[in-house]
């Protein structure tokens, strides 16, 4: 993308060497205005959320259905491989029960979204000037740290939806009247850590996946 016209960039916050360098990288002629990286990334989401999230919510419901027939040791519970628990699934499912946590995932995941693309886009020309030479190492670090920061949003995100997906086969464990009343009853019940649980797992799961996505995405543009 084309960034915004050359300008001098703004003085590098006292005690800040590094935030002050990333500063002026981003105002660099060839970094992209931050606005528009937030509105892209934000409406990006939200068209991907709500194609998706139907299938996120089949997944959460075939994976306790299938750890419920494991866990009881009945047999029959692996035959969702083959078909029949997604279609027992759908029989008694409907767009509402479908679209259950679909509020928070959007509304949470347009500030995290929007945090990891410009998070991302400022610390790579930073990383690369520090990095000549290696530039696949530079984008994979400014990936991995930005899914390091937007994970203190999407960890809560996806332990809040996944609750709410899961609630109808978990009765008895909890039972939320919506993603306000879940954050309130996790935090009470587990303290807000509990919202976190997941952090490390989250990182070690995503964040070498999407900062090996990104960086080979810049290497093949580059020689595209």
């Amino acid at each position: 993308p084309v960034g915004p016209p050359s300008r001098q960039g703004p003085p590098p916050p006292l005690g800040c060497p590094a935030l002050g360098s990333a500063m002026a990288a981003a105002t660099a002629p060839d970094a992209p205005a931050v606005h528009k990286t937030i509105l892209a990334s934000s409406i990006s989401i939200c068209l991907g959320k709500i194609a998706t999230h139907p299938l996120d919510t089949l997944k959460a419901q075939l994976q306790v259905e299938t750890s419920k027939a494991l866990k009881n040791d009945v047999v029959e519970g692996a035959s969702f491989a083959s078909g029949s628990s997604l279609r027992r699934l759908l029989a008694r499912s409907s767009a509402r029960t479908l679209y259950q946590g679909f509020s928070i995932a959007v509304l949470g995941a347009l500030p995290a979204g929007a945090v990891y693309m410009t998070t991302y886009e400022l610390l790579k020309p930073h990383l690369e000037a520090r990095l000549p030479g290696m530039r696949f190492a530079a984008d994979f670090s400014a990936g991995l740290a930005a899914e390091a920061i937007s994970c203190v949003f999407w960890c809560p995100i996806d332990v809040v939806k996944e609750r709410l997906q899961v609630q109808r086969d978990m009765k008895g464990l909890y039972e939320y009247r919506g993603p306000l009343d879940a954050i309130r009853q996790i935090s009470r019940s587990e303290g807000v850590f509990g919202l976190y649980r997941a952090y490390g797992a989250t990182l070690v799961a995503f964040g070498p996946q999407t900062a090996i996505n990104l960086a080979l995405y810049e290497a093949l543009e580059t020689k595209a």
